[in-house]
Order: structure tokens, then sequence, then C-alpha cells
């Protein structure tokens, strides 16, 4: 079975950094389809925006990772921290 790639873990992370993003904005809802698996999760995010403290954010997969790092401090979205986490095979 072949690894888990740096990149890969950066394309996915990305990909749910920039939904998470347009989830706080409050037109990004109505450019979804009502019946599509994003819609009720940005509705969530957005309408309890207010009193998220922190945000986790997992990738979990049946590969093994590469690099060592499971958990990745990523910065933050305006002031709420957010950290990036592997589950991979061997955890």
């Amino acid at each position: 079975m072949a690894s888990l790639t740096g990149s890969e873990v950066t394309s996915a992370f990305k990909k749910l950094d920039q939904f998470l993003r347009k989830a706080f904005e409050s037109n990004f809802r109505e450019q979804l389809e009502e019946s599509s698996p994003g819609y009720g999760l940005a509705e969530l995010i957005h309408a309890r925006r207010g009193s998220i403290s922190r945000i986790r954010l997992f990738l979990i997969s049946n590969r093994n990772l590469r690099s060592k790092s499971k958990e990745i401090d990523v910065g933050s979205l305006g002031e709420i921290p957010v950290t990036y986490n592997v589950w991979d095979i061997a955890r």
C-alpha cells in the first residue's frame, strides 16, 4: 500500500481550510445546493461561529503517513486557533 505523502496531506487540509473559511461567511450557504452534503455542515458552522473557541481538522486515512508529525499548528481563523491532525493506519 502506498504511503500518504506530505503533498496529499497539504492538499486535503487546504480544501478543508477553504471550506471552513467560506462557511464563516454569510453568503456561502446560498451558493450551495441544499441537498449537498456540505450545506448542512456550512450552515452549522455559520450558526455556531460565535461560540467556536478552537478548530481541530482531522484527516483519517488507511495509509501510513510518511512524515512523523501527526498534528500541525497552522495558525488561526481570526482569533480562533486551528490545528490539523492526521490519523493514519498506524494509529
